[in-house]
């Protein structure tokens, strides 16, 4: 088996917000987030797989990852109480920068070979649902779901969360 030291860095960056429009018993929020991913792969040897070793070079990658959309809530009372709905759907674009390729070679061989990694925008719609019940005894439940869908690429994601305050 091949064994290496793999370091490296990264740095991330977010910026977000949007506001509420109260409209009849619902809020509208317009919102925008701005996410700055750098990631730093310094270069590395494996080990232990004998004439099978890889010498990997140095890697950076940038992107940035844009969203803007719309949320749409409401918040419910009941006896115990609420239940907080909320729908939103959102655009998201991510793009690249700079080049994402591996390139490497076999130890002790001078030939290098490339792996070409996505190098390209991404223009994706975003749906999701929230359905938040909190209660008065401290507990609240929330289902989430999230999907990430464009040419040739989906992304879903589910999450159920209990919390207790006390």
């Amino acid at each position: 088996h091949a064994h290496s030291k793999h370091p490296g860095y990264e740095h991330n960056a977010h910026l977000g917000g949007g506001y509420n429009y109260p409209w009849k018993k619902y809020v509208v929020r317009p919102f925008a987030n701005f996410d700055y991913f750098f990631l730093h792969e310094n270069a590395f040897e494996e080990t232990g797989a004998s004439s099978f070793n890889l010498d990997v070079d140095s890697k950076t990658e940038k992107y940035l990852r844009s969203q803007l959309g719309v949320q749409l809530s409401r918040t419910i009372a009941f006896h115990d109480g609420c239940f907080a709905p909320t729908l939103w759907l959102s655009w998201i674009n991510l793009t690249p920068f700079g080049n994402r390729d591996y390139t490497a070679n076999f130890t002790g061989i001078d030939h290098n070979f490339t792996v070409w990694t996505f190098n390209r925008t991404w223009n994706l719609f975003s749906p999701g649902a929230d359905l938040a019940f909190n209660f008065k005894n401290g507990f609240m439940l929330s289902l989430k779901y999230l999907a990430e869908v464009g040419e040739s690429y989906t992304a879903q994601e589910a999450d159920i969360r209990l919390d207790w305050n006390f």
